[in-house]
């Protein structure tokens, strides 16, 4: 699995039930303590047409990410999944420094094809912030984490996660506290007719928050990437300050 944007990345590792990912090398960690950040996006055939508008939310992410005060403590991963892709994920890039990372290379990844495999993409999610986390805590760093899942389509082709599965990576991150803190959140574009199921899904996975953010604009997809960047931030900040696996609250997301 290439990490495409992958200066200073080590190998692949493997998570509980199989999910692959990349990461930084722990010898070019300077810093004692770091928030993972995860966003994972829908490349999905549904989302042809405004393929290019999310390669921009990204860019805009990771861009107003780089400028954080805390971006020195950031080790950010970005993916996009489908039921067309080997495992259903495939990172643009492991955990990685955002020093390490050049958003242009983010123009043209998001290629339309496939269902969906939400649940995979979710369970990929959390198991790699655990698994992340892991190897950072064996080496006495400190870790909090937040992903996010970006779709505009609900669950209907994975492969080998389950509501259970996800419930008991969950519990597992609080029992073995390995993060400080996580952070859900799944954001719904374009997702009027699909609301509803998207918010059963966020309930039985036990996913802490639901972004609905109706049909897609830039106007809409440039706020999302603004509020992604100050829940990261603000997730940063919170690190250090609060008991093993808690969770942390995020800014509030306005349309």
């Amino acid at each position: 699995m290439p990490d495409l944007m992958g200066k200073n990345v080590s190998e692949v590792y493997k998570t509980t039930n199989g999910f692959q990912f990349s990461g930084v090398e722990i010898d070019d960690l300077e810093a004692s303590e770091y928030t993972l950040g995860n966003i994972l996006v829908d490349e999905t055939g549904s989302v042809s047409g405004f393929e290019q508008e999310l390669e921009k939310c990204i860019i805009a992410a990771v861009d107003a990410c780089q400028k954080s005060p805390h971006s020195e403590n950031l080790l950010m991963r970005v993916g996009k999944f489908g039921s067309h892709i080997p495992g259903s994920v495939e990172e643009l890039h492991g955990f990685n420094l955002l020093s390490n990372l050049d958003t242009k290379d983010y123009n043209g990844k998001i290629n339309p094809c496939g269902s969906t495999p939400l649940l995979d993409a979710t369970l990929d999610s959390l198991e790699t912030l655990e698994a992340q986390a892991k190897i950072l805590v064996d080496q006495e760093y400190l870790c909090n984490g937040i992903f996010f899942i970006i779709t505009d389509g609900g669950e209907n082709s994975s492969q080998s996660a389950s509501f259970k599965k996800i419930k008991n990576a969950f519990a597992r991150i609080k029992k073995e506290e390995k993060l400080e803190s996580i952070r859900s959140i799944l954001v719904g574009v374009d997702d009027t007719q699909c609301k509803a199921d998207l918010d059963d899904f966020k309930n039985q996975c036990g996913i802490d928050e639901y972004i609905s953010m109706g049909n897609v604009t830039p106007g809409k997809l440039a706020k999302l990437a603004q509020w992604v960047s100050q829940s990261v931030s603000s997730t940063s900040q919170a690190l250090g300050s609060g008991g093993p696996s808690q969770p942390v609250a995020a800014p509030s997301f306005t349309i």
